[in-house]
């Protein structure tokens, strides 16, 4: 009995002095970056990612968008963004950090534990061609930053990348379509 008593304090004591350690260590960053090619001019597409209202159809999970502070399109702009994950719904606040397409475009989303930093570029290909490169930096702090240590399947850095990629092509899909019947 005392072996079983000395076995489980000794594990009460290593749970949270590893987990402290994993706080202390581990930077809890990330970050990489994504390019796609859209069959668009540039100035389409700058247009198209400035309207922060777009991002309805080309992120379906999110629900709403709401101006809390600042100027819509201004440097200091402050989002509320609804998303909706199964049942549940997180707030993100979102702060538009620099807004100068095509050469960058940054804004901030901020959610309990996590702050992601996300840096975009267009880059003119040929007149009807436009490169998009998009950064992605994440942050993770408390509880976020203990779970992003041990990667588990959907938060690791494969599964962000995969998520910016549905989200780059649905986003070129998007422009795509809106410039074709923009034509006709």
């Amino acid at each position: 009995m005392k072996t079983i008593l000395k076995s489980i304090i000794i594990v009460l004591i290593f749970i949270p002095l590893f987990l402290g350690l994993i706080l202390f260590f581990y930077d809890g960053k990330f970050d990489y970056v994504k390019e796609i090619e859209v069959n668009a001019n540039i100035e389409d597409v700058n247009a198209m990612f400035e309207d922060i209202y777009k991002m309805k159809k080309y992120m379906p999970e999110t629900e709403d968008i709401l101006l809390i502070s600042g100027k819509k399109n201004r440097e200091g702009s402050k989002y509320r963004i609804m998303i909706s994950s199964g049942k549940e719904s997180v707030e993100i606040l979102g702060t538009l950090i620099n807004n100068n397409l095509p050469h960058k475009l940054t804004m901030c989303y901020e959610m309990p534990g996590v702050i992601n930093t996300m840096e975009q570029k267009h880059a003119e290909i040929k007149d009807d061609k436009t490169l998009i490169i998009s950064k992605q930096k994440f942050q993770f702090s408390g509880l976020m930053k203990i779970i992003s240590f041990f990667e588990p399947e959907g938060f690791n850095i494969e599964a962000f990348q995969e998520q910016t990629n549905i989200y780059l092509r649905s986003f070129k899909n998007l422009v795509e379509s809106e410039s074709y019947e923009s034509l006709n």
